[in-house]
């Protein structure tokens, strides 16, 4: 997945974080399932509670698990040694 589409998930999941009862809350958590590729489901799957759940405690807590993964996705592109395959397999890190 583009560096640039994992930033614009991790923005969304910081504002959901920011205001989990808020209005725009399930809004971002669409816009995050609509960001996710096929290897980004569990994101998704998160993003989803948050849309399922009316309680903010529980959308904070599925807010930090995105933050949490995108953050490590976003580590490993960096990482000097390990590139993110360009075909969308970020979990596989090959060497660069």
């Amino acid at each position: 997945m583009p560096t640039l589409d994992l930033l614009n998930i991790l923005t969304l999941a910081e504002d959901i974080l920011d205001d989990p009862i808020g209005k725009d809350a399930k809004k971002f958590a669409r816009q995050i399932i609509d960001e996710c590729s096929e290897d980004m489901a569990l994101v998704a799957q998160w993003a989803s509670a948050i849309r399922e759940t009316d309680l903010s405690l529980e959308r904070e807590d599925y807010a930090r698990r995105i933050i949490e993964w995108i953050e490590t996705l976003l580590a490993k592109a960096d990482s000097p040694n390990q590139t993110l395959c360009e075909d969308n397999s970020d979990d596989m890190a090959i060497p660069a």
